[in-house]
Formats: C-alpha cells, structure tokens, sequence
C-alpha cells in the first residue's frame, strides 16, 4: 500500500514538473509573439498609411492593449508556476526510498535561476517595446 502512495506522489510530482516546463515556455512564447505583433502593426502603419485619419490614434492604442494583456497573462502563468512549486515541494516532503533520489535530479532544475524576476524582464521588455513604437519617430524605426 504505501508503494502505491509513492507512486502516485511521484506522478503528481513528475506532473507538476512538466506543468512547470510547460508554463516557463508559454512565458517566453507569449512575449515573442507580443512584440512580433506590436512591430507588424507599426510596420504596417509605417508602409501602408490608412486612409482614415484616426490609424494613428488606433494603432496607438493598440500597441499598450496588447503589451497590457500580455503582461497580465505572463503574471498569471508566474503564479501558475508558483502554485505548482507549492505542490513539488509537498510532494517532496512526502516521498521515500527510491522515489527520493530520482527528484534530487530534477530539483536542482526547478530550484535554480528561474526567478520572477525573468517575469519582470519580460514585462519591461513589452513596456520599452511599446514605447517605443508609439514615440520614436518612423525615420529612426524603419531606415530602409
């Protein structure tokens, strides 16, 4: 009986882990994708004026929408992260014997760099980028 607990805090376990992993590359994704998409919308409002006199209030506005949501979506995913290293680390507490020495593999992993700070460097990142867009002028942003 107690071998089957084991296991099944080792499935949770290695659950979590992969839930961890998981969410750490949609992070990264998630600000990729959101700074593709705020330099295509001033790339296309650069070449491809509209003929409407508000696009620049509309792309303006746009570009601080889209940062905004994904800096909300990336704290989300952070305390995701967090509640799946509260479980690991109630798991750990739990397990025995063989189970024990295969996690101390895969703690070193979990416990080292990945900090919220990596959260923050990508919100900035999202914040300088629209900035950026919104108040450079487009001679210095698209040269060619």
């Amino acid at each position: 009986m107690a071998l089957d607990k084991q296991k099944d805090l080792h499935l949770i376990y290695t659950s979590s882990v992969e839930d961890i992993r998981f969410a750490k590359s949609q992070q990264w994704r998630l600000t990729y994708y959101a700074l593709i998409l705020m330099v295509a919308l001033m790339y296309l409002k650069t070449k491809y004026p509209l003929c409407f006199s508000w696009d620049d209030v509309l792309i303006n506005s746009l570009i601080p929408l889209i940062a905004g949501v994904a800096i909300t979506f990336l704290w989300k995913m952070e305390g995701d992260i967090r509640r799946y290293r509260g479980r690991i680390k109630g798991v750990r507490a739990f397990l025995t014997g063989p189970f024990k020495n295969i996690i101390k593999l895969e703690a070193n992993y979990l416990e080292r760099g990945y900090k919220s700070g990596y959260v923050a460097i990508m919100s900035g990142t999202l914040v300088g980028a629209a900035l950026l867009l919104m108040f450079v002028p487009p001679s210095i942003r698209w040269p060619f």
